[in-house]
């Protein structure tokens, strides 16, 4: 079988797109679209095309945005329940290549504007993609004001066409690999749309192309690879899956996919009604991968296939539709309906590491952004900006009330943005602790000689152990041991601490107990030794981890390549408490002088007659660094002190001061500390982004009034400097 390795603290794959096409989706403003028509009864013209014409066809329009204008572009009215309602305010879709195929806006083929149907607050389906786009290849939106013969029609939301530019702009501009819409044909179902659930069809490959419509390389329509991913989905063995299915199918990003439909109760998709999905068959990797699509009903607004009196607030994280609740059992034991399946959840889910995997994706997300702070922030943000063009848009589906209101509370079927967010993730935060284990926690780094890295509680710089629950829940520690004995495996019983799903936790390898709960009884050998983690399981105790390691270097680390799994290597930085790194390679930055006792050596020019603590950051590189976003601190367990200001650039070979005056209000070089003339410790760190990592510091004695301690020279050994050179070369 092939190792299958969690997704915890992802991004599993570079979501991000950089493409001419940003400056359309920058959504800090709202984007202004007008269209011309030559005819003025354009609006029946397209209206009895869409409702009577089986072909759908565009009209001709002139399209400006932006200062471009292009002409002709086609243009036709979308949808089937948002065309139908009362308002003259039709989504559209505008294709730029319809009259010319080498015709693009910003090198976009197609655009779509959705007119806000079933959403008071015209924010459901922005939030669902930007959010998604944090793990996945997406979407992107923005809102746009739309003119129609320089007359409003109303405020939109613009969103991308998935389509071949769509996958060249993810994953490669040779990319050419079909590209399959998951939408049943109105022929085949009344329920136009529903169906294309990946249940096995048998081997003829035509009764798949009603419930996947091929959308490139149609004219070959070799649709083989598809079939197979579903013969080996539906057929195949839990045990024999992963080596099966993950050679020709992404299982990380479906995984991934279905984990945000049912955190944000997204059911207008594969995990209820069976469609609003796309499948692509990346050239790059030979593998078929989930896309979403048409989000519009995020945060529980399709409802269909849910049991009668089921909170959708409260929706299972292992919820599947409703004709399968009745009989519905635990993944891997029989069911005892088959009228709805999903194969992509439940043969999946089937696989237990697929389905922790799946269970701590949405743990993460819950970590990382699914909450009310950060949606509130981001809500209203969102709101201030569209708030003018809504308000002034007279075709809108609801009151500039439902609006105010749907972002906090319940409107007209409608679940208020923030209540959605605060009881789905409580409900969530509670349930997935059920799915909690012992074996969820895992040794993930070691220190064993500390000499300056991480002081712990009574400042002493000691061999450390770093464990990191890999779990979708709260573990209780109690139970669980630690050894470097294989005889004596309850050597030292770990503390009674209930560790969340994604923290880490440092135990201190110095045989003080004395001091905290955190401290081991026993200290491992330096040269090299073998470390247990064990936990009671039903009378007996059992190892469930362990490390071997050799000898280190000084302040070097030891630790796992993805936290919780994944081989043990020598690191390239220590990040105790936080996620492990391994590409970061920091500038050559140093602390190069640091005054703790300024009487009268330089004047803190924001604050007349103020004779301020200060430290030097030298830039030893041939090029600028922009700081912002790294951290200068005096207190190496504490990385959320001074975060540098975003444009603090200290040019290449030159020298930047900052004040350490406990006073940043003053402005971008004063930190929030002090230095402490006594003696302590400074430390400068990389970005969150790469994990903090630690890329100079110093910890210094007692000092001298007006005497400077510095490297000589720049980036050298540390001494005490009569002459001070603060902003200059040291003497």
């Amino acid at each position: 079988m092939n190792r299958i390795v969690f997704l915890i603290g992802m991004v599993a794959i570079n979501c991000a797109v950089a493409d001419e096409a940003d400056v359309f989706f920058d959504d800090t403003q709202v984007q202004e679209v007008r269209l011309e028509f030559d005819a003025s009864d354009w609006h029946e013209t397209l209206f009895r095309s869409h409702s009577d014409d089986p072909e759908d066809p565009y009209f001709p329009v002139r399209f400006t945005c932006n200062g471009t204008t292009l002409s002709p572009v086609g243009v036709r009215f979308k949808g089937n329940s948002s065309f139908r309602v009362n308002s003259t305010k039709k989504s559209l879709k505008l294709n730029f290549a319809e009259y010319d195929e080498d015709q693009t806006f910003l090198g976009l083929k197609k655009l779509n504007f959705n007119n806000g149907f079933k959403d008071p607050s015209m924010l459901r389906e922005k939030l669902f993609l930007d959010f998604a786009g944090q793990y996945l290849p997406t979407l992107r939106a923005v809102h746009t004001r739309i003119y129609i013969n320089d007359e409003f029609v109303g405020l939109y939301l613009a969103v991308e066409q998935i389509d071949k530019t769509f996958v060249q702009s993810r994953f490669g501009k040779d990319e050419d690999g079909n590209l399959y819409k998951a939408e049943t044909s109105s022929d085949i179902r009344a329920d136009s749309g529903f169906g294309s659930d990946l249940t096995w069809l048998g081997d003829d490959p035509n009764v798949y192309h009603a419930c996947y419509q091929l959308k490139t390389n149609e004219t070959a329509y070799d649709n083989s690879q598809l079939i197979e991913v579903i013969d080996i989905l539906n057929n195949t063995p839990a045990d024999d899956l992963p080596a099966a299915l993950e050679p020709v199918f992404d299982t990380e990003s479906a995984l991934l996919s279905m984990a945000l439909n049912n955190l944000f109760v997204n059911l207008d998709s594969y995990c209820g009604s069976a469609h609003n999905y796309y499948l692509y068959d990346r050239d790059d990797t030979g593998k078929i991968m989930h896309l979403h699509w048409d989000t519009n009903e995020a945060f529980g607004r399709f409802l269909t296939f849910l049991s009668a009196g089921e909170n959708p607030l409260q929706l299972d994280p292992l919820w599947l539709p409703e004709s399968r609740q009745a009989g519905r059992s635990r993944p891997g034991e029989p069911q005892t309906s088959t009228a709805e399946s999903r194969p992509l959840m439940e043969k999946l889910w089937d696989v237990e590491a697929y389905r922790r995997t799946y269970l701590c994706a949405l743990a993460s997300m819950l970590r990382e952004g699914f909450d009310t702070e950060t949606m509130s922030q981001r809500i209203e943000a969102l709101a201030d900006v569209i708030r003018p063009s809504l308000y002034g848009d007279q075709n809108k589906l609801y009151s500039n009330n439902d609006f105010e209101t749907n972002q906090v509370r319940y409107v007209d079927g409608a679940y208020g943005l923030l209540e959605f967010v605060e009881e789905r993730s409580s409900y969530l935060d509670t349930a997935l602790d059920s799915y909690a284990d012992h074996s969820d926690i895992r040794l993930n780094e070691i220190m064993i000689t500390n000499t300056q890295t991480i002081e712990d509680h009574a400042g002493d710089c000691d061999p450390w152990l770093e464990l990191y629950n890999a779990g979708p829940g709260r573990v209780d520690l109690t139970g669980m041991y630690l050894s470097d004995d294989l005889n004596d495996a309850t050597q030292w019983a770990l503390p009674e601490i209930v560790l969340d799903n994604g923290a880490y936790l440092v135990l201190w390898l110095d045989a003080e107990t004395d001091e905290e709960a955190t401290h081991v009884s026993f200290i491992p050998p330096q040269e090299g030794g073998t470390l247990y983690l064990s936990a009671e399981h039903a009378r007996s105790t059992s190892v469930i981890d362990q490390l071997t390691y050799s000898a280190l270097a000084p302040d070097q680390s030891f630790g796992r390549a993805s936290d919780g799994a994944g081989n043990w290597d020598l690191m390239d930085f220590p990040t105790p408490g936080a996620a492990n790194a391994w590409t970061y390679e920091p500038p050559a930055l140093y602390i190069n002088e640091i005054m703790a006792a300024n009487e009268t050596t330089i004047e803190d020019p924001d604050e007349d007659g103020a004779f301020e603590d200060w430290i030097e950051i030298y830039n030893a590189e041939a090029y600028d660094v922009d700081l912002g976003g790294m951290v200068l601190t005096d207190d190496p367990n504490d990385l959320g002190g001074y975060t540098i200001p975003t444009g603090v650039v200290i040019p290449a070979g030159g020298y930047l001061l900052f004040w350490a005056d406990s006073d940043s209000e003053q402005g971008d070089l004063h930190t929030n500390f002090k230095l402490d003339r006594a003696g302590e410790f400074v430390g400068l760190y990389g970005t969150e982004d790469n994990g903090h990592g630690l890329i100079d510091s110093i910890k210094f004695g007692e000092q001298i009034e007006d005497t400077s301690y510095g490297r000589d020279p720049a980036g050298g050994q540390w001494n005490l400097l009569s002459s001070p050179t603060p902003g200059f070369a040291n003497m």
